[in-house]
């Protein structure tokens, strides 16, 4: 008989990006496949709304209302999981749930326009870190910003490239 966690199972096997995880190998020396960035969130709901509202992504397993779920983002896809449900499951729940820090990770996204998709997530309220700037010595133009629970966000986009044209510097 299945159990609503063998069928959420099934169905996240189901998923291109688990799929590929699983059934495409390479000549590397490892047995190790990277399939996804998870992120854990205080405001599962709120942070669903943002990566698919805001950011535009498909979600591929999960609702709004779930404990997890997954976005297609490209060859990795992004996971989002309830920072509570994470410290029970590795036994950390008597930890501190914050800290005052610099940040710990980014999320990259390569764009093809680094001042058009700023300027879209300007117009959707997105919380802004650092305006859009060139980075000669990277051969990129960078911008910033923070998902609903903080979490840094990188688009990025050749300086070589801009809009699909060359351009100088």
């Amino acid at each position: 008989m299945r159990t609503n966690k063998h069928a959420t199972l099934i169905k996240r096997w189901e998923t291109a990006t688990y799929r590929k995880a699983y059934l495409i190998r390479d000549e590397r020396k490892t047995n190790l496949q990277f399939t996804q960035v998870r992120l854990l969130f205080n405001d599962f709901p709120l942070c669903f709304r943002f990566y698919q509202d805001v950011m535009g992504f498909k979600a591929t397993y999960g609702e709004e209302n779930d404990l997890s779920a997954d976005f297609e983002a490209g060859p990795v896809a992004i996971a989002l999981f309830g920072r509570e449900a994470m410290t029970e499951v590795i036994g950390a729940a008597d930890k501190p749930t914050t800290i005052d820090r610099q940040d710990v990770l980014c999320l990259v996204f390569e764009v093809g326009d680094v001042d058009a998709e700023f300027a879209e997530f300007v117009e959707k309220g997105v919380n802004i870190a650092a305006l859009p700037a060139d980075h000669p010595d990277w051969d990129i133009q960078i911008a910033h910003l923070c998902d609903s629970d903080g979490n840094l966000i990188e688009i990025s986009q050749s300086r070589l490239l801009k809009a699909n044209h060359l351009i100088e510097y």
